[in-house]
């Protein structure tokens, strides 16, 4: 599957899962790697109004489908459990964090530093109709928060144009929402916010949608659109609820992919 991340920078809220070739249409392979560049239009921190333009990598690489997977956008995993349509196994992902200088908004909270997520996913596959997916990860370092991510999706395909488009949900703990949302007393004292310690709770619901277009065998476009509103402890905080924040989190992106199969 082809994937962008949003995760780079911590801007993402809600996570554009791009459609796949549908099985019966994809070729049988051992290794496929798909590389190419990407631009996203995004905010520029978790629950900031400020956007901003920011190109990615995109690359995918996966033996056998999903067996072992490196994604710029799903991480480092490998499916270690296969059963009628279910599948589950390891994941470890990549937080890119949220550095002070990314916004005025920001000025005296400091940054949160890069984090690795370990955790485990779970995924049922209805072949090209739908499929759902939840993930569970602690930040190993870093945040030091854990975070549930809930998606669904239904999947269709017009002739070499295939669509996907679902809900997603996504609940964090304390460590995770004092990381990215809190602001502690000296935070307070620098930044002018006033103090907040949010605790666990849902961080965000949204949707995404994408389609995606093999121009050729080996070629493949991608745009997606995904949307999320910060609710809970993580939209109650004065970063999101203050002049430099919004709930509502809107992404636009697209990329060119060309697919290497052996």
């Amino acid at each position: 599957m082809v994937a962008l991340s949003l995760a780079l920078g911590g801007a993402a809220v809600a996570d554009p899962v791009l459609p796949s070739v549908p099985p019966e249409t994809a070729p049988s392979t051992t290794w496929a790697i798909h590389l190419g560049p990407g631009v996203l239009w995004t905010p520029t921190f978790e629950g900031a109004r400020e956007r901003r333009v920011l190109p990615i990598p995109v690359v995918d690489l996966r033996y056998k489908q999903d067996l072992f997977f490196v994604s710029v956008r799903e991480g480092v995993g490998a499916t270690l459990l296969t059963l009628d349509g279910f599948r589950a196994g390891p994941i470890l992902r990549l937080n890119g964090g949220r550095g002070e200088s990314a916004s005025a908004g920001l000025n005296g909270l400091g940054g949160v530093p890069l984090t690795i997520e370990g955790g485990a996913f779970a995924k049922y596959d209805l072949g090209r109709h739908a499929e759902a997916r939840v993930e569970v990860r602690r930040g190993l370092g870093g945040h030091n928060g854990w975070l549930v991510d809930i998606g669904a999706d239904a999947r269709a395909r017009l002739g070499p144009v295939g669509f996907s488009a679902g809900p997603r949900l996504s609940i964090a703990d304390g460590g995770y929402n004092r990381a990215f949302f809190g602001v502690d007393q000296a935070q307070s004292a620098r930044s002018g916010y006033a103090r907040y310690e949010p605790g666990f709770g849902v961080r965000s619901v949204g949707a995404s949608a994408s389609a995606l277009w093999n121009v050729t065998d080996s070629i493949t476009t991608v745009a997606i659109l995904s949307y999320g509103r910060l609710v809970g402890p993580a939209g109650d905080s004065p970063i999101v609820s203050g002049p430099a924040g919004r709930r509502d989190q809107f992404t636009i992106g697209s990329a060119v992919t060309y697919r290497f199969a052996w």
